[in-house]
């Protein structure tokens, strides 16, 4: 203490001149002393790091210069200053003080940090080398070192060299393997280690129970992510809303929606938070599967929990209709959605250009195209192929090739229309190379399901033809 009462740590002396005041608790402190340490050496001052250590460790004159250097090092790997670690060891040893496990333990924690097979494999021989015992947290240490490093191979290898040493694993280490090949999908890895976690009698804790859900979830198994969850109900530990959340995400993309939408009630009557992605996932497989009714059932439930779907909400109606086959319903989405003000997307306009190629009205579908391009959204495949069967169902007779070059041409007079002359060659070049097998089912042949009467297209595009019908095509 000062004379004042100010502790030194207020008056703005260096971390020299502190030293001898804030580093006598040595577990709490060391990491102040770490700090330095690593700007010293960053900045290549090895000389003023030796000096700094040296007399920190003559103001700590009750403590363990051992435990100090342990503390040092430990304090640096917690850091990620993994270099800093190993001088920190060598000064170590300079003084006449010999390295034990706890040391190397130290080392290895640095290495693990920073996922560093190769140093962390040469510091484990030295421990050997040195006549250590490697114990089961160094055996784990590591397992976690090759996970962080993403090599799974080596991990479960380590893992084997711990059995062969007669070193039971433990908790940690099944947890360490499971994580590592969750991480790649790898179920068949993860549900053989769970079986020999249980051989071991362990119980599996939380985190295996979410890196199994998870890596059920990557491999893209959506039956497997659901008897997981139920395994870790059964053994009574409740699911948080990540795991519902990933478990609804993997059905919702198999587009097994019934299931995507089960769990869904059953993360609302937790009252778990659904956020708009998991709505939207449920959303979208029911659209996908041409369930209208549903899908709109869905997105009311959004509004209801107070996410406001905008242009999600009128996409996924869309797609479920025109996946129905229902026109006329999609004509009367796609009317309230001009009416809200809602700018399409890539994806929307798309929809739209393909229902009016179901139709047969090639002219909406250019107006349509126009504007897609002039706000920025590229043509794909897809509208190359939508414009194709507008043309093949007013062509009567038309083949594919004839109404394949149509198509081109509408394109290119919408890029031309805007400027982008790096397009108009792109798609003339197209025209002039492509063989147009364009997979297009003959108009003909295949009638919508569900066909509009000529009032109904009229009275729901009139105010959209309106909107857009100052552009020439």
């Amino acid at each position: 203490m000062s004379k004042d009462g100010q502790g030194a740590r207020g008056s703005g002396e260096s971390w020299e001149q502190r030293a001898s005041f804030d580093l006598r608790d040595v577990p709490s402190r060391a990491s102040e002393a770490s700090c330095l340490v690593v700007e010293y050496l960053t900045k290549g001052q090895e000389d003023a790091a030796e000096i700094y250590v040296d007399k920190v460790i003559n103001d700590l004159k009750r403590t363990s210069r051992k435990a100090f250097y342990h503390s040092l090092i430990h304090s640096c790997a917690k850091a990620g200053a993994p270099d800093s670690a190993v001088w920190c060891a060598v000064r170590m040893l300079r003084v006449g003080l010999k390295p034990n496990t706890v040391t190397f333990k130290a080392l290895l924690d640095a290495y693990e940090k920073a996922g560093d097979i190769r140093l962390a494999t040469s510091l484990w021989n030295l421990m050997v080398e040195a006549g250590l015992e490697p114990n089961s947290i160094t055996y784990n240490t590591m397992i976690n070192t090759c996970a962080k490093a993403h090599d799974t191979q080596l991990a479960e290898w380590w893992m084997k060299c711990m059995l062969a040493k007669g070193i039971t694993p433990c908790t940690v280490t099944f947890s360490t393997l499971i994580t590592a090949f969750a991480r790649v999908g790898r179920i068949d890895k993860v549900e053989n280690l769970f079986a020999k976690m249980k051989a071991a009698e362990i119980t599996p804790d939380r985190v295996i129970f979410n890196s199994m859900i998870n890596a059920c979830c990557k491999a893209g198994h959506p039956q497997k992510a659901e008897y997981w969850l139920l395994e870790m109900m059964a053994h009574n530990i409740t699911p948080d809303e990540k795991c519902y959340h990933s478990v609804i995400q993997t059905c919702a993309t198999a587009r097994n929606a019934d299931n995507a939408e089960v769990w869904l009630g059953r993360m609302q009557s937790l009252n778990y938070k659904v956020d708009k992605a998991t709505f939207s996932s449920v959303i979208h497989a029911f659209a996908q599967c041409g369930q209208v009714g549903r899908t709109k059932h869905l997105i009311n439930q959004m509004v209801v929990a107070g996410i406001e779907p905008g242009a999600l909400g009128y996409t996924a109606m869309l797609t479920a209709c025109s996946q129905a086959g229902d026109m006329e319903r999609f004509a009367r989405c796609l009317d309230h959605m001009m009416k809200d003000g809602v700018t399409p997307n890539k994806a929307n306009y798309n929809q739209i250009i393909n229902y009016f190629a179901e139709v047969g009205d090639v002219q909406r579908a250019q107006i349509w195209l126009q504007e897609m391009v002039s706000n920025g959204h590229h043509v794909d495949d897809f509208t190359l192929v939508s414009l194709s069967k507008a043309h093949m169902r007013i062509g009567g007779s038309m083949d594919t090739v004839k109404a394949a070059r149509l198509a081109h041409e509408v394109i290119i007079s919408a890029y031309s229309h805007i400027g982008d002359h790096a397009k108009v060659e792109h798609w003339s070049g197209h025209m002039a190379n492509a063989d147009f097998k364009v997979s297009v089912q003959n108009a003909n042949t295949r009638p919508p399901r569900h066909q509009p009467t000529l009032d109904t297209i009229t009275q729901a595009f009139d105010s959209m033809t309106l909107r857009v019908s100052h552009m020439s095509v």
